[in-house]
């Protein structure tokens, strides 16, 4: 048993909290493509073992085509070992304004059976302010996509400390997000990483991030209220339906190994 990451390096736009490794130009799109694609080949014939799941992260790993991906996912199946026995999680991370029937029928066709989706607030002001690309309308109609077109396994973010978000306005957040047909929840603490955008605001005084009760506060209460809808923490920022625990994410825990292709991936053999 084993997974399979590939980073997707590229955005449509910087988030002014992100200090992953991306860029926002999509001239080399191509020319990572073929790299990602001869980098599959090459590890797939050394990997020992036998891939239970793959995942595709970022970046935002929507921006690229439909037949892009439909491209990796054949060559990941023609170059490892892919367990035939059941149809494994493949789990694809996208922004909502990438989301189209058109691209979720593809993906479908491709073999990607779970998407996670970063919504981070259905605060449109909020949205603006992360220099997100997408609107609260764009996050729901989004989910009705992926619903619509056969997706029963959506995964999505919320983002919590932010500048000027009291507890109305994080519960306002929950209870728009548990509305929705959503199997997986993610919520993350705004953080302040060195080199970022956010960095430099705090730095200058321009922005305050929420302090420390505050966020602790605003935990507690994702926990309660998802805790009541059905979901089960199983990780510090996970929650999940029963049965929809993200098997790749959860194996990292495990001492399982996974092989990690791109500029910013790493793997696991087991001992290091």
């Amino acid at each position: 048993m084993a997974g399979l990451y590939i980073h997707i390096p590229f955005c449509h736009k910087a988030c002014v909290y992100c200090d992953f490794h991306f860029t926002t130009s999509l001239r080399y799109v191509d020319r990572m493509m073929n790299a990602l694609l001869s980098e599959i080949r090459s590890r797939g014939k050394e990997f020992p073992q036998t891939v239970d799941t793959i995942y595709f992260g970022g970046g935002t790993p929507s921006v690229l085509t439909a037949s892009q991906t439909k491209e990796l996912l054949g060559t990941i199946y023609d170059s490892y070992t892919v367990n035939g026995d059941v149809q494994i999680e493949t789990t694809i991370e996208a922004n909502p304004e990438d989301i189209t029937p058109e691209k979720v029928r593809d993906w479908m066709q491709a073999g990607i059976n779970r998407v996670s989706l970063g919504i981070q607030s259905f605060n449109d002001e909020d949205l603006q302010w992360m220099n997100r690309g997408h609107s609260a309308e764009d996050a729901v109609n989004a989910v009705r996509v992926l619903t619509q077109s056969g997706i029963k396994n959506i995964s999505a973010d919320l983002i919590f400390g932010l500048p000027n978000q009291d507890k109305n306005s994080w519960m306002s957040n929950l209870r728009q997000l548990l509305t929705l047909p959503i199997t997986h929840i993610s919520l993350y603490s705004l953080t302040v990483e060195p080199r970022t955008e956010l960095a430099f605001q705090v730095k200058k005084g321009i922005t305050k991030v929420a302090g420390e009760d505050m966020a602790t506060e605003q935990f507690e209460l994702g926990q309660n209220s998802l805790k009541e809808a059905g979901f089960e923490q199983y990780e510090v920022s996970n929650y999940a339906k029963p049965g929809f625990e993200s098997q790749h994410n959860s194996a990292y825990w495990r001492d399982i190994h996974y092989d990690g292709i791109g500029p910013s991936a790493h793997s696991f053999n087991g001992k290091q």
